[in-house]
């Protein structure tokens, strides 16, 4: 997925784009660049999202905008869980498969107001 991503977000002039493949990986470039706007999958191998989120907010005061993509179904988690559980900047909940156009649609918009 972070490939697909990764390819959707570069068409996006002016945006550079960080990938991390851990949630520790995740908050040390967090906590040494300061994003426009975050993607972050639910599950990551060492903890999920909401942790990264909280462990964000604690260390920088808040969170830029978040793109939360999940595999979950709204059964399962559904998105008044993950915003509940999570007070700060989430932007918007894609679910897996996501809608391409939705999500470009959503960079955009959380990139409108950087200097980029």
């Amino acid at each position: 997925m972070r490939a697909l991503f990764s390819a959707l977000i570069s068409k996006e002039p002016g945006l550079l784009i960080e990938t991390a493949e851990t949630g520790a990986e995740a908050l040390e470039k967090v906590m040494t660049i300061d994003p426009a706007v975050i993607v972050l999958d639910m599950m990551l191998p060492d903890m999920n999202g909401l942790e990264i989120l909280k462990r964000i907010a604690e260390q920088k005061g808040g969170t830029p905008p978040v793109l939360v993509v999940t595999a979950a179904s709204t059964t399962v988690t559904p998105d008044e869980v993950i915003r509940g559980s999570f007070s700060g900047g989430i932007y918007e909940i894609f679910r897996k498969p996501i809608n391409q156009a939705q999500f470009v649609n959503a960079i955009r918009e959380c990139t409108m107001d950087f200097d980029i």
